[in-house]
């Protein structure tokens, strides 16, 4: 019997029966509401699922002309056919020695309890399934790869019509919930979802679940104040999921955040400016829950993705709490020439090789392929709907050299109008089990799913990306204290931090090493670091802490420098005393928080891996001092969250 625990029950309401992959047409799909509990399927022998995949049809494709195409015509024909839906989700399986040894380890257990041992007949029985859930494992990815072309395509219908249609028909409404099956069964959410509020621009903070909520209130509270100091105009809308989970009186403190005088206590030592009166904020709150429907299981990618889609702004800059902008102008990401054609920008995560799994898991090169080939767009789309093949300028760190994280979470810019459908597949990403052997699909965040969805839209010439990786920001460390032998610069930090791409100016840091600050060995380590030594006779030891204190004992994330690493895609061993890894973890630095070094010469010397180093003017490094003690100031006067 096959393991159906976990199926989504709502998918169990829209599932259909294929009969074999040969018959597919069009959708690929046949009416049956029939279970997979009564699917019977013959196993074939000897066969292969990744070679089953040359079967897989476009939908919506049987006798289309393929001169002249008209892409509102044949949208809008492609609507039409939409009427059923697939497969629900069921099991895995890719490598037929490995099933077989697990499986016959299973049925040794049980047959050594009936006092009986494992014959040639039992295993030509456990081929045989091996071969069906093969099949049925078929049938899944083809769920997978018909739900993204119909997606995609449904969303170039409704961008080619000037106004979105009814769905009003019991099966209109079957098929939307088959194509977002987190969506909330309503007239005026279908509505909502598809006519999308456009109002200018705005900056959006989402709150996820994956770390503690009152943290995260705290740390948004803080950066709503900076970004007051910073003179911010933009509109602020902060999206969470659920009432249960953040309460009013949580809400309120964001409020006060944005709207209270917070001049009356600050002092000097803030390093602000006390006769200006900071802005209020415009601030709004977007509960995404009531978009959900019931019995959905709430996860950070769906809270993430809805909020954008959901958002009051056409243009966005989206941050997560840990964040805080360096720039005063916000605005300008907008004004990119790359971001206005393609309609998003990302950036990239710490250049860290423990991304790469060792060994890979099953399955992961299998739907690698899957993903890369079969669901990406094909030659027929582009010629009858006019998708694009993005080049895969960024991402092939993770579609092609194996790595699995890429995206820095931190900000993100979106143009609604234009990633609007590879946000709709972000959304439905999770849904799909076959992923999880590449992409973490769990209730925790991936952002690899926001570039795959933008990826895979076919709406954008490539999935645009800051040119830099993520940097490290903070003070140098002195030579003295640097690996001995080594001509690298090292800058250790528990932040990372973003240089522009366009201009090389520091866009912003996280807030994870302010947030150490109460671990009191972290701080001594800290100042140790830039701290040097010297021996002045017979064995007389003179330290000089001169540059902590002119850095750190201001504040801990003093910025001065920031340390611009490069990537490698292995460690690059040398005999010449030169780091191995553009970014370590140190473990021993006085604290279970993570702290990381990192360097900017990388391997041998003569292979010239060298990463950036930015040394700040005065006026800037005053001007991050001033946001970074903003930050530290209390949501408000005595409050301790």
């Amino acid at each position: 019997m096959l393991n159906l625990t976990g199926i989504n029950r709502r998918m169990l309401r829209l599932v259909a029966l294929l009969i074999a992959l040969g018959l597919c047409i069009a959708l690929g799909l046949q009416s049956s509401r029939s279970s997979p509990k009564d699917t019977s399927i013959e196993a074939a022998e000897n066969f292969d699922i990744v070679k089953a995949r040359r079967s897989f049809r476009a939908p919506a494709f049987h006798n289309w002309p393929e001169e002249h195409p008209d892409v509102a015509k044949n949208s809008a024909k492609f609507w039409k056919r939409l009427l059923d839906t697939p497969v629900s989700q069921l099991p895995r399986i890719y490598k037929q020695s490995k099933w077989i040894i697990q499986a016959k380890k299973k049925l040794r257990r049980t047959l050594h309890d009936q006092g009986l041992r494992i014959n040639d007949g039992h295993t030509e029985r456990l081929l045989h399934e091996f071969r069906k859930e093969s099949m049925l494992v078929s049938l899944l990815e083809q769920y997978f790869v018909d739900h993204v072309r119909n997606l995609r395509i449904f969303g170039k219908y409704i961008s080619t019509i000037s106004a979105p249609p009814e769905f009003r028909s019991k099966k209109s409404k079957a098929v939307i919930q088959y194509l977002f099956p987190w969506l909330k069964s309503d007239d005026r959410i279908f509505e909502e979802l598809l006519v999308t509020k456009a109002n200018g621009n705005g900056i959006l903070i989402t709150i996820l679940s994956d770390s503690k909520i009152s943290t995260q209130i705290n740390r948004v509270a803080r950066l709503i104040r900076v970004l007051r100091v910073q003179g911010n105009k933009l509109p602020i809308q902060i999206a969470f999921a659920g009432s249960k989970t953040i309460s009013q009186e949580r809400l309120d403190l964001l409020t006060k955040a944005a709207e209270s005088d917070i001049n009356g206590y600050l002092t000097d030592e803030n390093t602000v400016d006390l006769n200006i009166v900071y802005a209020k904020q415009t601030i709004t709150f977007l509960n995404v829950n009531q978009f959900i429907g019931e019995g959905v299981v709430v996860t950070d990618n769906l809270i993430y993705s809805l909020a954008v889609i959901f958002s009051d702004f056409e243009n966005l800059v989206v941050l997560l709490p840990q964040t805080i902008p360096m720039t005063t102008n916000l605005t300008s990401l907008f004004d990119s020439k790359k971001f206005q054609s393609q309609g998003m920008l990302f950036f990239k995560d710490r250049p860290l090789l423990d991304s790469k799994p060792n060994p890979f898991p099953p399955g992961f090169f299998e739907v690698n392929e899957l993903v890369n080939k079969f669901a990406a767009v094909d030659p027929k789309e582009s010629l009858i709907f006019g998708f694009k093949s993005p080049i895969k300028t960024h991402t092939n760190r993770v579609t092609e050299y194996g790595f699995q994280r890429l995206l820095d979470p931190s900000m993100a810019v979106f143009n609604k109008q234009k990633s609007l459908l590879g946000l709709f597949l972000s959304s439905v990403f999770p849904f799909h089990s076959i992923l999880k052997p590449k992409y973490d699909i769990s209730n925790r965040f991936n952002p690899e799913l926001l570039w795959l969805g933008q990826e895979l839209a076919g709406t954008c010439d490539y999935v645009h990306f800051n040119r830099f990786y993520a940097s490290a920001p903070g003070v140098l460390t002195p030579i003295e204290n640097r690996p001995a032998e080594s001509y690298a610069e090292e800058l250790c930090s528990s932040s990372w931090s973003q240089i522009s791409g366009d201009n090389e100016s520091l866009l912003y840091v996280t807030s994870h090493q302010l947030e150490n600050r109460k671990i009191p060995q972290f701080v001594a380590a800290v100042q140790e670091k830039l701290t040097t030594t010297n021996v002045i006779g017979f064995g007389e030891v003179e330290s000089d802490d001169s540059l902590a204190q002119q850095t750190v004992s201001k504040n801990i994330m003093y910025i001065r420098d920031v340390l611009q690493p490069i990537p490698v895609e292995k460690p690059l061993i040398n005999k010449e005393g030169q780091p191995f890894l553009p970014v370590k973890h140190v473990s021993d630095f006085g604290t279970v928080n993570d702290y990381w070094c990192s360097y900017d010469v990388v391997g041998s010397v003569s292979e010239g891996n060298r990463g950036l180093v930015y040394k700040h003017k005065k006026k800037d490094i005053e001007r991050f001092l001033k946001y970074l003690n903003m930050w530290l100031l209390d949501p408000e006067p005595g409050y301790n969250l």
